[in-house]
């Protein structure tokens, strides 16, 4: 149930943690906002240009593999999807997040351990009413001149991988559940470089490397 008045966090709360595209370290510090501020990332290791990026989707400037968000001065924050599920699910509307690096640590994959950091900060309700985005007319294609059925069809086809993914879940049940992140093979022999794979995998222990006919963990 959405709360109808705006939120931040009680008290500032810090933690840090590994990228997982970058294989960087970054810290974090969260700190409460005013009634209306918004979500607000800062880039702490940025001085010399405009170092506030808006929680914004006009400010997404990158949506593979993870949502990156821009501000003007080309300054970014990366992988931030998991925190920002965290901070909807607990409705807060007011944040400050101030960051010494670009990508937002990967924790353990999931959202579980942003919405344990931001309870533990305390929810602080605070006076202004939320903002809530209201839909108040229709929306339409049209093509033509004629009015068309809209319909919105979302499909991920990662080399047949979730026909593996079943055949695993039924022999591994239990070790899948406490896995967040897999790795594609693939995806690493097509795109060079996306992944610091070796960086990485030495500092996370939260993954499964993938092929469609090999699976590894580690």
């Amino acid at each position: 149930m959405f709360s109808e008045k705006q939120n931040t966090i009680a008290n500032e709360i810090s933690f840090n943690g590994i990228g997982l595209h970058s294989a960087k370290e970054v810290n974090v510090n969260l700190f409460p906002a005013p009634d209306d501020y918004g979500i607000i990332f800062k880039r702490s290791d940025i001085t010399d240009k405009n170092n506030i990026i808006p929680a914004n989707y006009k400010n997404v400037t990158r949506a593979q593999l993870g949502t990156t968000l821009s501000n003007q001065d080309n300054v970014s924050v990366s992988t931030i999807e998991h925190f920002m599920a965290a901070i909807w699910g607990l409705r807060i509307d007011n944040l400050i997040i101030e960051m010494d690096g670009e990508e937002m640590p990967i924790v353990d994959g999931s959202s579980e351990p942003f919405v344990f950091l931001l309870e533990s900060a305390g929810v602080k309700s605070q006076n202004s009413p939320s903002k809530i985005l209201k839909i108040t007319k229709d929306i339409l294609f049209q093509e033509d001149g004629k009015k068309k059925k809209l319909k919105f069809l979302h499909q991920i086809n990662f080399l047949s991988i979730w026909k593996l993914i079943l055949v695993i879940k039924l022999l591994v049940k239990k070790i899948f559940l406490l896995i967040q992140n897999f790795i594609l093979l693939e995806v690493i022999y097509v795109v060079p470089g996306l992944l610091l794979l070796k960086k990485i995998l030495s500092k996370l222990k939260n993954w499964v490397l993938v092929k469609v006919d090999l699976w590894i963990m580690p």
